[in-house]
């Protein structure tokens, strides 16, 4: 990408499909959270959480986000060169339901698996369009990596004018 890519909207559609390999030995629901980056110099992120699924059934989420971003002029125009050194992150978790000394139960997530995709790998996809597995860093120890399916389809209107 030699020449910057400059743009004054992006939408991203994002997929979660399903997950496979994750291994439960206890009760609870298991969740993928993902970080986007929110643009700007402090490198922040927005997490999104999907819907839980009991961790005992099929980890199948088949759950959609659209996320749309509009730059006002050229000081709110989005640069494709900047965004594809940033990545995606996503966190596969599992949350306790039992109740635990009366609670209710709603406590905090254990991570069970991360994987990260860089932006450039959506940005130089055939039409911005990427659907994929991606292996998760298993942090539970498990005997085979856990892998998690999404899809990806970007959208960027060009900025007129600049």
């Amino acid at each position: 990408m030699g020449n910057p890519q400059i743009f004054s909207s992006l939408s991203l559609e994002l997929k979660i499909i399903e997950a496979k390999n994750v291994e439960s030995k206890t009760r609870g629901d298991l969740f993928v959270r993902c970080y986007l980056p929110s643009g700007g110099s402090k490198k922040r992120r927005i997490g999104v959480d999907t819907k839980e699924v009991p961790s005992k059934n099929d980890h199948v989420w088949n759950q959609s986000f659209s996320l749309e971003c509009s730059g006002i002029g050229h000081e709110g125009s989005m640069d494709l060169t900047k965004l594809s050194q940033e990545s995606l992150v996503f966190e596969l978790r599992w949350r306790n339901r039992v109740p635990v000394l009366g609670t209710s139960g709603f406590g905090g997530s254990k991570l069970l698996g991360r994987a990260e995709i860089a932006w450039e790998e959506v940005i130089e996809s055939p039409n911005m369009v990427l659907d994929k597995w991606v292996y998760l860093v298993n942090s539970t120890g498990g005997d085979r990596p856990a892998k998690l399916k999404k899809d990806f389809e970007m959208h960027a209107s060009k900025t007129i004018g600049y």
